[in-house]
């Protein structure tokens, strides 16, 4: 078992669904995220990154405010596995786009310390949501740990 048990929640949220059911949710959130890396990297080398950057966001900060508040299966498979894949995908394609863009010397340094923020928050994120999730935290579980996926 992980720091994170991601099961539990969603067991909790979505009793009769199975757990192969449950995994689309994540399965769609990785597809849509490659998706939103191959959409984004075209547009950012032709200057769109601000445009590409703003709809990520947006459709990131979407995912984590309305994943608490859907009460169905398919409402978090859109919201966490469409909303969030595709806004990570295009974050992450802007931060990594924009590093080649503008940095010519010590163009690889630059893109290594913008990827190895993503290990950090591997380590960090699990860490911090074990804390959080514990008995004495004011924040529920369910809702910690979809917010936390997203």
């Amino acid at each position: 078992m992980s720091a994170v048990d991601l099961d539990s929640p969603a067991q909790s949220l979505f009793p009769h669904k199975s757990s192969s059911e449950i995994a689309w949710i994540g399965s769609a959130q990785l597809c849509l995220f490659f998706l939103g890396v191959a959409f984004a990297s075209p547009h950012i080398h032709k200057d769109y990154s601000r445009g590409i950057l703003a709809s990520g966001s947006a459709l990131s900060i979407l995912s984590i405010l309305f994943v608490p508040e859907a009460k169905t299966y398919g409402q978090v498979l859109v919201i966490q596995g469409i909303l969030g894949g595709l806004g990570a995908g295009t974050l992450f394609a802007s931060a990594l786009g924009i590093q080649c863009h503008w940095f010519d010397e010590k163009r690889a340094l630059a893109v290594s310390i913008v990827a190895g923020g993503g290990s950090v928050g591997g380590v960090c994120g699990p860490s911090a949501s074990f804390f959080l999730s514990s008995s004495s935290s004011p924040v529920p579980p369910d809702w910690l740990t979809l917010c936390a996926r997203t």
